[in-house]
């Protein structure tokens, strides 16, 4: 089967007739050349470096915060209380 395949893709690819016209000498072509538009200079941002101290070691005890406590909650296993 794959040999018969072969042989047809042969015999078509054997029986294509390329057209090659002979080369016809063409005028060369103008071509545009334009200068590149000057660059734009603009101005460069103006940044400010500023060192901020951001507290006192005091105020930084002070922000840390305890973890929240859930409160406890009744589980899968736990009697059930009375009203």
């Amino acid at each position: 089967m794959i040999e018969d395949m072969n042989r047809k893709t042969a015999s078509v690819l054997m029986r294509v007739r390329l057209n090659i016209a002979p080369p016809e000498e063409e005028a060369p072509r103008q071509v545009e050349i334009r200068e590149a538009a000057p660059e734009v200079q603009r101005p460069a941002p103006q940044y400010h470096e500023q060192r901020h101290e951001v507290g006192s070691p005091e105020d930084r005890e002070e922000q840390r915060r305890t973890p929240a406590q859930a409160a406890h909650t009744i589980g899968r296993n736990d009697p059930l209380p009375l009203r």
